[in-house]
């Protein structure tokens, strides 16, 4: 894992295709973040020569800013420790603490993706999949925008059967197949790259998204969710919370556990019977 003080070098450039990996031969360098059109280049020592020598061979590109922080900052201050909820653990790689006999323990390392477990989105979130696993282990679960994984990474721990892991960012779902492989769990989970729209009708018995509200107005459409029995979702604010709500009100779902924290809200959605 990246130390809280390893030194970042961040340049952002337009035009590169989201594939893509520019800089896949230069060991300083640690991976490409996708936003919009915008690509973010990480670098651990200065590579501007390296950056405007690609802008330089391909017509099009246009670097817009170069940025130097810390991993801890890109990170959002935010020190990555174990967390407990209940019978499930999230634990830093390489961290020595004393395990519980009965705790699922996942190991991560978030690398440059946000999602360790910390943010109250994602705590919440893990929160409420314990709730869905712990009456007995489903059968599938489907976690779009999939981040570092750990979300899917925690249903697994948890029991379930299947696991599909989806995320639009390339980073993100190499970032989750290291989680997958460093967990022993390839048999179980299964991560691709893929918009939410495309892969939330894909059979699941649980559902679980941590997107923004926007995205999951516009991507939970009734006919996608007919086979589905749980949805646990976040990533919007509390004052969106009855909107959402509303929302899988609407496609057949049951509000049954919400959760807020910091100003962020989690639901709980049940289909009844």
């Amino acid at each position: 894992m990246l130390r809280p003080d390893q030194p970042l070098f961040i340049y952002e450039v337009q035009g590169l295709g989201r594939e893509e990996e520019p800089s896949g031969a230069d060991p300083s360098f640690l991976g490409c973040w996708v936003e919009g059109e915008w690509n973010f280049l990480f670098f651990t020592r200065p590579a501007a020569d390296a950056v405007n020598e690609l802008i330089a061979r391909r017509p099009g590109l246009m670097l817009r800013a170069e940025h130097h922080l810390t991993y801890g900052q890109w990170q959002a201050g935010r020190e990555f420790r174990v967390l407990r909820l209940g019978r499930l653990a999230v634990a830093p790689v390489g961290t020595v603490f004393r395990q519980k006999p009965e705790e699922a323990v996942v190991w991560l390392d978030p690398g440059l993706v946000f999602g360790s477990g910390l943010h109250p989105t994602t705590r919440l979130c893990l929160e409420l999949l314990v709730r869905v696993c712990d009456p007995g282990p489903v059968g599938s679960v489907l976690d779009l925008g999939c981040g570092t994984g750990v979300l899917a990474l925690a249903a697994a721990r948890l029991g379930a059967r299947r696991v599909t892991a989806v995320d639009l960012n390339p980073l993100c779902v190499r970032t989750t197949r290291d989680n997958v492989d460093r967990n022993q769990l390839g048999r179980v989970i299964e991560v691709a790259v893929g918009d939410a729209s495309d892969w939330v009708s894909r059979p699941a018995e649980v559902v679980a998204a941590n997107l923004t509200a926007d995205v999951l107005l516009a991507v939970f459409e009734p006919e996608a969710l007919a086979d589905k029995r749980a949805m646990v979702v976040s990533g919007f604010l509390a004052s969106r919370a009855g909107q959402i709500g509303r929302h899988f009100e609407a496609t057949g779902f049951g509000l049954r556990r919400e959760l807020t924290a910091e100003g962020w809200t989690a639901q709980l959605l049940v289909r009844p019977g």
